[in-house]
C-alpha cells in the first residue's frame, strides 16, 4: 500500500481495484467453465454423429462389397467362357495357318526350282552378252582408231590450208 500511496493511489481506490479484479476473475472463470461445458457437449455430439456415420458407412460398405463380389464372380465366369471359346477359335486358326504354311512351302520349293532353272539360263545369256560386248568393244576400238586417223588428217589439212592462205596473202 505504501508503494501505491506514494503513487497517489488511496486505500479505497486500491480496494475497489482489488474488488474489480476479483469480480473480473470470477467472471472469466465462469466463462471458462461455460466454454469447457459447451466444448464437452459439442465433442460428445460430434463423437455420436461420427459413430453413427461410421456405422452407416460400414453397412453401406458391406452391402456394396457383397454386390460387387457377386458382380465380380459373374464377370469372372463370363471371362472363363470367353477364354474357352477364344482358345478353341485360336486352335482352329493355328490349324488353318499350318495348312497354309505347308502349301506355301510347296510353292516355295517350286519357285526355288524355277529360280535355279532361270539362273542357269541367265548364266548362258550373260556369257552370250559378254561375247557380244567384246565384239562391240573391238568394233568401238576400230571406230576410235578411224576417228583418230581422220582427226589427224583433218588437222594436217587445216594446217596446209592455213599455210596456203598465208602464201596467197604474201603473193
Amino acid at each position: 500500500l505504501q508503494f501505491l500511496h506514494c503513487r497517489g493511489v488511496t486505500a479505497s481506490e486500491h480496494g475497489r481495484w482489488e474488488e474489480a479484479t476479483r469480480q473480473l476473475q470470477e467472471q472469466k472463470a465462469a466463462e471458462l467453465q461455460e466454454v469447457r461445458e459447451n466444448f464437452a457437449e459439442e465433442t460428445q455430439r460430434r463423437a455420436t454423429a461420427a459413430a453413427q456415420e461410421v456405422a452407416a458407412l460400414t453397412q453401406e460398405f458391406h452391402t456394396r462389397t457383397e454386390a460387387e463380389a457377386q458382380t465380380f464372380h459373374a464377370a469372372q465366369e463370363e471371362l472363363h467362357r470367353e477364354h474357352r471359346a477364344a482358345t478353341r477359335k485360336l486352335q482352329e486358326v493355328a490349324e488353318m495357318a499350318q495348312t497354309r504354311c505347308q502349301q506355301q512351302e510347296a510353292e516355295l520349293t517350286t519357285c526355288q526350282d524355277t529360280i535355279m532353272s532361270l539362273e542357269k539360263g541367265h548364266a548362258v545369256a550373260q556369257q552370250e552378252l559378254r561375247e557380244e560386248g567384246r565384239q562391240q568393244e573391238v568394233a568401238l576400238a576400230t571406230c576410235r582408231d578411224k576417228i583418230v586417223s581422220l582427226q589427224e588428217g583433218h588437222a594436217v589439212a587445216q594446217q596446209e590450208l592455213r599455210e596456203a592462205g598465208r602464201q596467197h596473202e604474201v603473193a
